[in-house]
C-alpha cells in the first residue's frame, strides 16, 4: 500500500509498467550502442540500479507488473561496460613531474572503479531473478585484488552476502572467478601475479 493506506490502481500501475519498459528498454540500447565513454559509464550505474530496484522479489502483489529482469545479454553488457571501467589506469610514466596531478587523476579513476564494482555487486547479491548472478559474481571476484581496497572491499561484502545464503553459492563463485582471471593473464590483459594473487586470497578465504 502507498501511504495513507491508498493502493495504486491497476491502470495506474499498466501506465507505470509501460513507462518502465520503454526507459529500461532505451537505457539498454544506450549502453549497447554508444561510443561516449561517459554515458555509458552513467548508463550503466543507473541500469544496474533499475535491475536491482525492479527484482521480481522486491515487487509483488499490486506491483507486480512493474517487475523486470534482465536478459542474460542484458546483463553481459552491462558487466562489458563495468569491466571497461575497471581496465581503467593512469600511465604514471607519461607525466613524471607533474606527481600531484597523477594522484588526483588515480583516485578519481579508483572512485569510478569502486562506483561500478558496487553497482555490479549488488546486482550479484539482490538482483532477484536474474539468471546471471552467478556469472556476475565470479566475474566482480575475478577482479578483488586488481584495484586498491575500495574494490576489494566491495567484492568482500559480496562475499558476506554469498556465504548468507546457498552454502555452494560462494565456492562456485571463487572458482568462476579463478577462471575468469586466468583467461585475463591468458589474454596478456593481467599479470600473472594478479592471479596468483587472487588464487592466495581465495585459498585463505
Amino acid at each position: 500500500d502507498c501511504e495513507g493506506g491508498v493502493s495504486p490502481s491497476a491502470a495506474d500501475v499498466n501506465e507505470a509498467a509501460d513507462l518502465r519498459s520503454n526507459l529500461v528498454s532505451l537505457l539498454e540500447a544506450t549502453l549497447r550502442s554508444t561510443e561516449e565513454d561517459a554515458v555509458r559509464e552513467a548508463v550503466l550505474l543507473v541500469l544496474g540500479d533499475l535491475y536491482v530496484l525492479l527484482s521480481p522479489e522486491r515487487l509483488s502483489g499490486p506491483l507486480e507488473p512493474l517487475a523486470y529482469e534482465p536478459s542474460h545479454d542484458a546483463v553481459h553488457d552491462l558487466w562489458q561496460a563495468c569491466e571497461d571501467v575497471l581496465a581503467m589506469h593512469v600511465d604514471e610514466a607519461s607525466q613524471p613531474e607533474h606527481e600531484a596531478t597523477i594522484s588526483a587523476a588515480q583516485e578519481a579513476v579508483q572512485r569510478r572503479q569502486e562506483a561500478v564494482a558496487l553497482v555490479a555487486g549488488r546486482l550479484a547479491v539482490f538482483g532477484g531473478g536474474t539468471t546471471s548472478r552467478p556469472e556476475l559474481a565470479a566475474q566482480l571476484l575475478s577482479h578483488a585484488v586488481a584495484h586498491g581496497p575500495a574494490v576489494e572491499a566491495a567484492t568482500k561484502e559480496v562475499c558476506k552476502y554469498l556465504r548468507k545464503g546457498d552454502p555452494n553459492t560462494l565456492p562456485r563463485a571463487y572458482a568462476g572467478a579463478i577462471t575468469a582471471a586466468w583467461e585475463r593473464h591468458q589474454d596478456g590483459a593481467a599479470p600473472l601475479e594478479e592471479f596468483t594473487a587472487l588464487a592466495d586470497r581465495v585459498a585463505a578465504s
